[in-house]
C-alpha cells in the first residue's frame, strides 16, 4: 500500500485538474517514491487528449505558483507521450515506472496501464 499524500499535493492536483482538464495527472519523482526531503521539488505529469498550447502551460504555471516549493508540471498529449516514452531506458519511461496516479477521468485508459503492458510484452520477448 502506498503512503498517503500530503494535503498540499491533493489540493495542488485539484488546481491543476481544474485548469487543464487532463485525462490523467501523475505524481513522479521523490514525492511519488516517498524519498522527498526539504530540498525536493514536486513533479507532475498531466496527460491530455489534445495538443498543449503555450497559454495552457502559462495557466498551469500560474495555478501552481501558490505552493511553497518548486513545482514542475510536464504537459503532454497522449500521442506525444507515447512517442517519447517508447524508449524503455528513456526519462519518461523511467517516470512511468514509479509514478502515482493522482487523477484519471472516468473511462480513460491510463498511460500507466499502457506502459506496464508494454513493459510486460518487452520482458516476455527477452
Amino acid at each position: 500500500m502506498t503512503d498517503p499524500l500530503p494535503r498540499f499535493i491533493t489540493a495542488l492536483a485539484a488546481s491543476v485538474v481544474a485548469v487543464c482538464d487532463p485525462d490523467e495527472l501523475l505524481l513522479f519523482g521523490s514525492y511519488a517514491k516517498g524519498l522527498h526531503n526539504r530540498y525536493s521539488d514536486l513533479d507532475l505529469l498531466a496527460v491530455l487528449d489534445r495538443p498543449v498550447t503555450a497559454r495552457l502551460r502559462s495557466e498551469v504555471r500560474d495555478a501552481t505558483a501558490c505552493v511553497p516549493i518548486p513545482v514542475d508540471v510536464h504537459l503532454y498529449s497522449y500521442q506525444e507521450l507515447l512517442q517519447i516514452a517508447g524508449d524503455p531506458h528513456g526519462f519518461y519511461s523511467s517516470i512511468l515506472t514509479s509514478a502515482r496516479l493522482l487523477y484519471r477521468k472516468p473511462g480513460v485508459l491510463s498511460i500507466l496501464d499502457l506502459h506496464q503492458s508494454r513493459a510486460r510484452k518487452v520482458a516476455s520477448t527477452s
